[in-house]
């Protein structure tokens, strides 16, 4: 009865966590499903007090009035991307996905997010919008550090978890052997051996688990933060990138380090990571831009190729210095050797979510080849 109190015990947080996921994406699709029952009361019970609504801040009162004179037999909604759950410090939740909306006959997509915060043990709406909207407002979210995720924690508390079970199980052994040894008297001859076996008993048992709280140690020390992972896989993925661009043909104009301290960054860092000209004998130097983006496997049947503040930023840099980016997607495999190598026009890229059927066109057919680049055309291969 102990063992199981004792075990409840540890596994209720990590049962919390792991709901915690389930919880945001039943806020998200009651959203959407609203949207298409026409129920608009319900909103009230989904939305915060107040929200930051397409750019400004209004009561959920307010909302609930918009979206009742908005959302006519005409109108309907489904989203249609996965959910990309991304959590902040701040205790704020931003999940981004594409939703496909009918007027009419009228079919259009949209990037869109919503904001949510738990208020009383429960996740409630507090912001909501979508790229182009935010584009048109010249609106920029602040929400703070990001935050693990609770698959993470998760991993964490198995860890912290297993630690500790070992840790009881060797001290419920002790205390048997303590109530087994009240029990007996051993003979007086062998008293002096006894002893000397307990001695070197307890030496084990205090080496053994001494020796489990180094691993333990080791293996928290280990536990990155999904977005250090996903740093040092993209740095990789450039490194591998750059080797591709011959020498004699293709000369490194720029190429950005990242750096960050404290909130302090360089504007740069907003560019795409390279900066490329042509130098080749047989056609005018021209530039072009680069961005590298490494995943390690397809999700939901597609990819998600950055944030939206991302792909602003990158298409503020193409429009202020008239110079075409691509974007280079490399799946599967390792960063510096993937199994797909994708090139992408930025120009092309609608929403930040695109599916596997809709990246065959730019795939690369030799992945391990050199890139082409043509200058007329603006077509890099």
């Amino acid at each position: 009865m102990k063992n199981s109190l004792f075990l409840l015990f540890f596994l209720v947080p990590i049962s919390l966590l792991a709901g915690d996921k389930s919880k945001i994406e039943t806020v998200v699709y009651k959203w959407d499903e609203i949207h298409r029952t026409h129920l608009t009361n319900e909103f009230l019970n989904l939305f915060d007090d107040q929200v930051l609504f397409y750019g400004r801040f209004r009561t959920k009162e307010s909302i609930y009035n918009l979206k009742t004179k908005f959302l006519t037999s005409d109108f309907q909604q489904k989203i249609i991307s996965p959910l990309k759950i991304s959590y902040y410090k701040s205790g704020v939740v931003k999940c981004d996905f594409i939703k496909r909306t009918f007027i009419n006959t009228k079919k259009r997509e949209h990037a869109c997010y919503l904001l949510l915060k738990k208020v009383d043990g429960n996740y409630k709406i507090t912001g909501e919008s979508d790229l182009q909207s935010d584009e048109n407002r010249n609106v920029q979210l602040n929400l703070g550090p990001v935050a693990w995720s609770p698959e993470t924690k998760l991993l964490t508390w198995s860890v912290v978890i297993i630690s500790l079970l070992l840790g009881f199980y060797f001290w419920k052994r002790k205390k048997q052997k303590a109530q087994e040894d009240a029990l007996y008297t051993p003979p007086v001859s062998s008293s002096i051996n006894n002893q000397i076996l307990e001695t070197k008993l307890q030496q084990f048992q205090n080496s053994v688990t001494s020796s489990v709280k180094e691993i333990v140690k080791e293996e928290i020390e280990k536990i990155k933060p999904i977005e250090e992972v996903e740093k040092e896989a993209g740095k990789q993925f450039e490194n591998y990138l750059i080797t591709k661009f011959d020498r004699e043909a293709f000369g490194i104009l720029n190429w950005q380090s990242d750096k960050f301290y404290k909130g302090r960054y360089a504007e740069s860092n907003m560019h795409p990571d390279f900066l490329i000209e042509l130098r080749s004998p047989y056609a005018p130097k021209t530039k072009f831009a680069v961005e590298c983006k490494y995943r390690s496997a397809y999700f939901q049947g597609g990819i998600e190729l950055a944030k939206d503040y991302q792909l602003k930023n990158y298409r503020n840099f193409e429009k202020e210095n008239r110079t075409p980016v691509f974007i280079i997607l490399g799946v599967g495999g390792s960063p510096m050797a993937p199994d797909e190598i994708f090139t992408i026009p930025l120009k092309e890229i609608l929403n930040p979510f695109i599916y596997k059927t809709s990246l065959q066109r730019y795939k690369k057919t030799k992945v391990n080849g050199t890139f082409f680049f043509d200058p007329i055309k603006k077509i890099l291969s």
